[in-house]
């Protein structure tokens, strides 16, 4: 039976060397190397923070055969917004907050910090190769999750770095269910805005979730951003021709599923990694602020903007930072934003959740992206 994987837990504590493969940095977070059996791996430091909960810190890959490599400095939730459908204030559920983290359960190893527990696991996934008749061979992933209340509401975040070098993340917005009943069926899950004496929910909700993708691809030049468009050229038979934009300022970009757009995030060497926005849910959006309306922002790499919106200041946020400036010379910082399905007006609520995954893109010989890609036009 073909093993999913393997879990090496690092301290930093540890030795010179292994405190240096694994990032000096992890005081205060879980420093992982995550293994496979194809020689694959990954290297990161998690952590809980106390502001917006799981993130990940100094991501490396590590693919068949090849070398530990730079693929993120950061990648956390940046933005939740939430908004009742009969009012115009948008609340914000990333604010600093005592509220406890919710530990859950944890079938993997669980790993405790300063502001709550994290879970890593190993799932068995994709389908990597099949060949005719041949048995396939399937994949595997480590999954990274924590949980945290926030007021009536858990939110959860999921980080799955994948054998062939993807990096998916996921949150779910979900109450819990009642906890004065020992019915724990759907009917038990009731929405925040429900009428006090009759249980029924009075307004619908929404909601808009941003990443802060913080790229560090191989960990040379400076990062680029290109937009990709896939134009349907009925003249052609049909056929898709690919065109690529060059990001060169600081930017407020819309996905467009007609043209299967998405941006790759490369070191000008050549390897990147691919955000394909298929899966991106168009609905809802809130009346301000602007930046929240657009599905992309890129801007220029600073420490001091970890959240599309401070929490400080009204002022700081995305509708300040996007000035147009120049990226040619430092390294962008992408801002990805999805809508959550609106919650049900029946009086049962499930959990709601948005997903995306960056995709290894002329990473190195095996790609599924080769470097001699007719661009088209």
């Amino acid at each position: 039976m073909r093993h999913v994987g393997r879990l090496l837990p690092l301290l930093c504590a540890l030795s010179t060397a292994d405190a240096q493969t694994a990032d000096p940095s992890c005081v205060d977070g879980a420093a992982l190397t995550l293994g496979f059996d194809s020689g694959s791996s990954w290297l990161t430091c998690a952590r809980i923070d106390k502001q917006h909960g799981l993130e990940l810190q100094s991501l490396s890959w590590r693919a068949p055969g090849d070398a530990d490599r730079s693929v993120l400095a950061r990648l956390n939730p940046a933005a939740i917004l939430v908004q009742a459908h009969d009012d115009t204030e948008v609340e914000s559920l990333l604010v600093e907050t005592s509220d406890d983290v919710l530990p859950g359960m944890c079938g993997g190893e669980r790993h405790d910090g300063e502001h709550g527990s994290l879970c890593v696991t190993a799932v068995a996934s994709q389908l990597l190769k099949k060949f005719g008749d041949i048995r396939g061979v399937r994949g595997a992933h480590w999954r990274i999750a924590s949980s945290r209340r926030h007021g009536n509401t858990v939110i959860s975040t999921r980080y799955l770095l994948s054998e062939d070098g993807r990096i998916g993340a996921e949150l779910t917005h979900q109450l819990p269910t009642d906890s004065t009943t020992a019915d724990t069926t759907a009917n038990a899950v009731h929405s925040a805005y429900a009428d006090a004496a009759s249980g029924v929910p009075t307004v619908a909700t929404s909601a808009r979730v941003t990443w802060r993708i913080d790229p560090a691809i191989d960990a040379g030049l400076p990062d680029r951003v290109e937009e990709f468009d896939f134009s349907l050229d009925a003249s052609l038979g049909s056929r898709r021709l690919m065109s690529v934009r060059p990001i060169n300022t600081e930017t407020l970009r819309q996905v467009d599923h007609q043209r299967f757009r998405g941006w790759r995030i490369y070191d000008p060497a050549g390897p990147g990694y691919y955000l394909d926005s298929q899966r991106s849910v168009r609905g809802w959006l809130p009346a301000q602020p602007n930046w929240s309306r657009f599905d992309i922002a890129i801007t220029r790499a600073s420490d001091d903007e970890l959240y599309a919106a401070s929490t400080s200041t009204e002022e700081a946020s995305l509708d300040i930072w996007v000035s147009g400036d120049d990226l040619q010379s430092t390294s962008p910082v992408v801002w990805y934003s999805q809508t959550l399905p609106a919650e049900s007006s029946d009086g049962i609520r499930g959990a709601r959740s948005v997903s995306f995954e960056l995709l290894p893109f002329d990473w190195n010989e095996t790609s599924p992206f080769p470097l001699d890609l007719d661009s088209g036009s």
